[in-house]
């Protein structure tokens, strides 16, 4: 009986522990060990804040607030921000010295793409260094390749990665009116990234100022150590417009076909060409507004324009062929 209140004793002690541990170690205390090295790899200023350990719904690590700051050169303010991240890890692989992730979730994550009034990107300088001064010529050691595509795998092998909001936003600057394109309302989810494994992917967001939806699911993989895609699967929409994709990326050659073709009609505005089409025939023939649109969908239809009504029919025969109903 003693040996089972002493066992139950000491897991109650390790659950407390477990549980007190986040609020006992406090990641915030070395940001000046980490952060400089994260400035250093993407030259840029970071700013972290509320980092603290989770274990709950999974064991990980969370960063309240997350700030990339642009490059000077192109503007003040920050070129990329999240309101939190969070990484979570497997327990079992853990207790065994490996890191394993279980998953990557961001929160309203926003980036800003510039190009200034001289063409260049201030993703141009991302990661970028000055570079230092030639040293003494040395005998040459052999070049060491890079991370190859299995270590690149290995390296970014996740169960689940998330996006939940956030915005893309891209200004150009270079031309003599300033445009800009926002992709917003972001759902992004990718599952499976390992090794032998198909991911599936999934993608939603609305691009302004067209206001158009667009949403992309599908599988593809097997993910191999070449990179190559051997196959994939995806269904596209954009708006009222879908399609299926089908092929695949070996070699770096890219092999597709697109089927399934489908158009919603319901609540289908017109098209901006028709609209434009219909304003020229209004000046050009002194139309009213509704007759422009019916004379402008029979043009663009090549098709005979049927109306009762006597005054167009007689203003209709100019711009199309057109005829009173059969009875």
């Amino acid at each position: 009986m003693k040996i089972l209140v002493g066992i139950g004793v000491v897991i109650l002690l390790l659950i407390v522990l477990i549980v007190a541990l986040p609020f006992l170690i406090d990641l915030n205390k070395y940001q000046d060990r980490y952060r400089p090295l994260i400035e250093e790899a993407l030259n840029r200023k970071v700013e972290l804040r509320d980092i603290r350990l989770t274990i709950w719904p999974r064991i990980g690590a969370r960063v309240g607030s997350f700030v990339v700051q642009d490059d000077p050169a192109f503007r003040t303010g920050p070129f990329a921000s999240l309101s939190s991240l969070d990484v979570g890890v497997k327990l079992l692989p853990l207790l065994k010295g490996k890191v394993d992730v279980e998953e990557i979730a961001l929160r309203d994550p926003v980036i800003t793409v510039l190009k200034n009034v001289q063409g260049q990107l201030n993703i141009s300088t991302l990661g970028a260094k000055t570079p230092a001064p030639p040293a003494p010529a040395k005998p040459e050691a052999p070049a060491q390749a890079p991370g190859s595509p299995l270590q690149i795998l290995a390296l970014f092998a996740v169960d689940r990665v998330s996006i939940d909001g956030g915005k893309l936003s891209y200004r150009d600057e270079s031309t003599p009116k300033p445009t800009e394109y926002t992709v917003n309302n972001l759902e992004f989810l990718l599952t499976s990234v390992h090794l032998d494994e198909s991911p599936t992917v999934h993608l939603g967001a609305t691009v302004q100022p067209y206001n158009l939806p667009v949403r992309l699911d599908g599988t593809f993989g097997p993910l191999v150590e070449t990179l190559d895609v051997k196959s994939f699967t995806f269904n596209l929409a954009l708006g009222k417009v879908a399609v299926g994709l089908k092929g695949r990326a070996v070699g770096g050659n890219l092999d597709a076909t697109v089927n399934a073709l489908q158009i919603d009609t319901a609540d289908l505005p017109i098209a901006l060409p028709l609209a434009d089409r219909a304003a020229t025939l209004a000046a050009e023939h002194q139309l009213r507004g509704s007759d422009a649109i019916y004379f402008a969908v029979a043009e663009t239809l090549g098709d005979t324009l049927v109306t009762l009504n006597p005054r167009q029919l007689q203003r209709g025969s100019a711009v199309v062929e057109t005829q009173r109903p059969r009875v």
